[in-house]
């Protein structure tokens, strides 16, 4: 496809597409939400994003959808769906760019419990899927031409111990975090050489060396007493990774050594870790979200509990990190947040108080401000993606389209928790934070 081709098709593509989570069933989470479940008719919002205000399109039932992702190069969106008293499932939609319609294209099972993270590798060929509940790790194989799951091909469970103990029910789980493996998610290193898991309960983040679909245990990095590790995201440009510690309510930063890749080795190593509440707040809190925006200049981390973002900076030369406000997100248990693909808002999940929020980001302090007029009111939202659908003609594999490099570089940008655009000039994924009208 050339380059004229491409800025005629991009010219037609679609607006921007916020896909927003919602709890359906209280009653087989692992945690105690104390807002209003959406129902079992509801589950997954569609809305398109307009100059900082969501206009809802419709709503798919699904089973308490607790974290979504999208295919870096289909308009395929997956979503997994959590709960304690059977296996979590995952099931990938076709989505229509233009008016927000989903149509299931297929379900798979997992071997776990409390399903709530999907990365994708390279060429979207499988995706690892980790289950919180049991610490077990899937892979499942994708169909390269239409991405809807094949089935399991790899079953892994997670522990640095040689004795633990399974939590049984809600209350033993709130009581007792770290009695055994709690995985939270997984990251593809950009070179996709690596995954790293942050477990919550093994209190360490996991490192798999990652080939052709399999995942080979190499190492696990301890964080400090407590901290409880929940997500994991890698700086764009600096060799640096930033988590965010549930239990701690802290922001650790790793170096990263991407070196003699075939030494097995870690590849991270503790650098530097900083509050994400202001001095003196004793009440309960749990760090939630964690992204870092695309230009890699601001960190931002949520409370829940205090019902605030963190926001810190990160310097450009050593990656190290300065916090220079806690955003009031102005709602209850901020469970989750996105970052629109301009850059120029945040998109906030208040779990507990039943409502969506919008901020604008400054662009030269990244301190957040509410949008008048945006709020949404939702029943307990808990996810919220941004997504820029793909034209419809780029709808197959890249290697029938000559565009294997932007797909690795989309996927590159997903294992940095980000998501990604098309550029018409030149046919290639563009900064998420490149002044474009989010519409």
């Amino acid at each position: 496809m050339t380059a004229t081709e491409l800025s005629q098709e991009t010219a037609h593509a679609p607006g921007t597409l916020v896909f927003l989570g919602t709890y359906t069933d209280y009653s087989v989470l692992p945690h105690y939400p104390y807002g209003t479940p959406s129902g079992e008719n509801h589950g997954l919002v569609v809305a398109r994003f307009n100059h900082g205000k969501l206009l809802p399109l419709r709503t798919v039932k699904c089973l308490n959808p607790a974290f979504m992702k999208y295919h870096p190069y289909l308009n395929v969106l997956y979503v997994l769906s959590e709960c304690i008293d059977r296996n979590g499932y995952l099931t990938a939609y076709s989505v229509d760019g233009r008016t927000g319609e989903l149509s299931e294209l297929g379900r798979v099972d997992m071997t776990g419990k409390s399903t709530c993270y999907i990365s994708l590798d390279k060429g979207a060929r499988h995706a690892v899927i980790t289950n919180y509940w049991d610490g077990m790790l899937n892979v499942v194989q994708l169909d390269e031409r239409t991405g809807a799951p094949l089935g399991v091909v790899q079953s892994h469970q997670q522990t640095r111990r040689a004795t633990w103990r399974q939590v049984q029910d809600r209350a033993d789980h709130m009581a007792n975090r770290q009695d055994g493996p709690h995985a939270h998610c997984n990251v593809f290193h950009p070179n996709y050489r690596w995954v790293f898991v942050p477990d919550l309960g093994d209190n360490c983040i996991h490192q798999y060396g990652y080939k052709d679909g399999r995942l080979t245990p190499q190492a696990h990095v301890p964080l400090a007493p407590g901290d409880g590790p929940r997500h994991f995201v890698f700086h764009p440009k600096l060799p640096v990774a930033f988590s965010g510690c549930e239990l701690g309510s802290r922001l650790q930063v790793f170096s990263v050594d991407d070196s003699n890749p075939d030494e097995v080795r870690p590849r991270i190593t503790p650098l530097e870790s900083h509050p994400t509440l202001p001095e003196g707040f004793t009440a309960t809190n749990y760090v939630g979200e964690i992204k870092v925006d695309a230009e890699g200049r601001f960190v931002y981390v949520s409370n829940r509990g205090h019902n605030s973002i963190a926001v810190f900076e990160v310097d450009q030369a050593t990656g190290r990190v300065t916090r220079v406000a806690i955003e009031d997100t102005l709602g209850k248990t901020p469970r989750h947040f996105g970052l629109s693909p301009c850059g120029r808002f945040a998109v906030v999940g208040d779990q507990d108080s039943d409502n969506v929020k919008t901020f604008s980001v400054c662009g030269k302090t990244g301190r957040l401000a509410p949008v008048a007029g945006a709020d949404l009111a939702l029943n307990s939202p808990n996810f919220v993606l941004f997504v820029r659908p793909h034209p419809e003609a780029r709808v197959v594999h890249p290697t029938l389209s000559g565009l294997a490099a932007s797909v690795m570089a989309a996927a590159s940008h997903a294992a940095s928790g980000h998501e990604v655009e098309h550029t018409a000039e030149e046919g290639i994924l563009a900064s998420p934070t490149a002044m474009v009208a989010c519409s």
